[in-house]
């Protein structure tokens, strides 16, 4: 995931956001962006299992749902993700 999101950023000038699972999110914004990426990428996180559950269910957890990684709402999450500068912190 953070290879695409990184290659659409870096070679076209794309903002991405990676919805991945918690564990997954914590290596991309330590280890992968540090040794593999070189640039920082914005992730939100997602309840574990994501894949293979229904349209209601999925829409219901966007719609309603919290972000894993700040706690804030999914949707916001990823709006904030997509449009707000990249802070100190996030720099690798």
């Amino acid at each position: 995931m953070s290879r695409f999101c990184g290659n659409l950023e870096r070679q076209h000038g794309i903002p991405t956001v990676a919805l991945s699972n918690e564990n997954i999110v914590t290596f991309g914004i330590n280890d992968h962006a540090k040794y593999s990426t070189g640039m920082p990428l914005r992730f939100v996180g997602v309840p574990y299992p994501f894949t293979g559950l229904s349209e209601e269910r999925l829409k219901n957890y966007v719609v309603k749902g919290i972000d894993n990684v700040t706690g804030k709402p999914m949707m916001s999450a990823i709006i904030d993700a997509l449009t707000l500068p990249i802070s100190e912190a996030e720099m690798p």
